[in-house]
């Protein structure tokens, strides 16, 4: 059973909207739309090992996606964690093309695509990491002493995975997706020993989800972009043109002269996801280019928002409308 389901990573949302708010020509889009791909592909990859989830019992099983913990000081994140009464197992999915390589010389990936290679750090590592931060955690937040296992499971069906002979690591712990269940039965087989009760894992995946810390980068200061590089505005839903015209109570396009009556939900929550969650009547207007504080007011009331504060010091929180894009 899933008890923590995995949403649109926030920092691919916050991407896409970096990408609305620049200029066509800025010098970061290439950087910026090579991560978003890279994003893109690696979500893609832990979607499609969800279809396989289902087929866990869920009498036995509770199933945590996407969980980011805090041990020490030190963030860790884990893309799956399968709890049983008998192990906990972290299951990291990597959507790879083309002929991967593990190399346990160096602790490398090597991909091959069209005769080109390209080394990348072992999952392996990432993962064995990932381990022994669960397991410190654990016993810091005194869970339960049970065995932690690992697996990499390579979500492209059509990927080439080679190892040599004596990688035994590699061999054992990465997995084709498809055959991924047969691999959960021989984990099963190591782990015969039931230590917990299935009530005792429903507690722990509580606990767990209520220390999961979501990450929330700063795009703009992690590009080095300033604020005035983020343009304003309503784009168009029809032809993307940037900015709309605000008219008798509906944006219009001057490009198609399409309209619309709520394409700045979209605008407010590009605004969420890369200056701030929160904000006042006077900024709104100043970012959808509005000048009437009446406009803005009705806009911000039709939202649904929470609120504190009165009259011109009335503040606005966005989280739910990016909480809502997520789901």
């Amino acid at each position: 059973m899933i008890v923590k389901e995995r949403n649109i990573p926030l920092r691919m949302l916050k991407l896409e909207a970096l990408l609305r708010r620049l200029e066509e020509h800025h010098p970061k889009r290439p950087q910026i739309l090579e991560e978003l791909a890279r994003r893109k592909a690696g979500y893609r990859g832990e979607q499609a090992l969800e279809y396989y989830l289902t087929y866990l019992s869920s009498e036995k099983y509770s199933v945590l996606q996407d969980l980011r913990l805090i041990h020490k000081e030190h963030y860790f994140q884990i893309d799956t964690l399968i709890l049983s009464p008998s192990y906990f197992l972290i299951v990291e999915t990597k959507n790879y093309q083309g002929t991967i390589y593990f190399d346990s010389d160096y602790s490398q990936l090597i991909r091959t695509v069209n005769d080109k290679e390209e080394a990348f750090p072992s999952p392996l590592v990432q993962v064995r990491r990932q381990r022994n931060h669960l397991s410190e955690w654990i016993k810091d937040n005194k869970v339960i002493d049970i065995p932690i296992d690992y697996l990499v499971v390579i979500s492209n069906p059509n990927t080439i995975i080679k190892a040599s002979p004596k990688n035994l690591e590699a061999l054992r712990k990465v997995t084709p997706i498809t055959v991924f269940l047969n691999k959960i039965e021989q984990i099963e087989k190591l782990y015969p020993t039931q230590l917990t009760q299935r009530k005792e894992i429903q507690r722990i995946s509580k606990k767990l989800i209520k220390k999961h810390t979501p990450l929330n980068p700063d795009l703009l200061t992690q590009f080095d972009l300033t604020t005035s590089e983020s343009l304003k505005g309503v784009h168009c839903p029809s032809c993307n043109f940037l900015p709309m015209q605000r008219k008798q109570a509906k944006w219009i396009c001057p490009k198609c002269s399409k309209t619309s009556k709520d394409a700045h939900v979209n605008a407010i929550v590009d605004y969420a996801l890369l200056l701030d969650n929160k904000i006042t009547n006077q900024k709104l207007r100043e970012f959808l280019h509005i000048s009437s504080r009446t406009v803005t007011n009705k806009i911000l009331g039709s939202l649904a928002l929470e609120v504190s504060g009165s009259k011109k010091g009335r503040v606005y929180y966005l989280d739910g409308l990016v909480h809502k894009l997520k789901l």
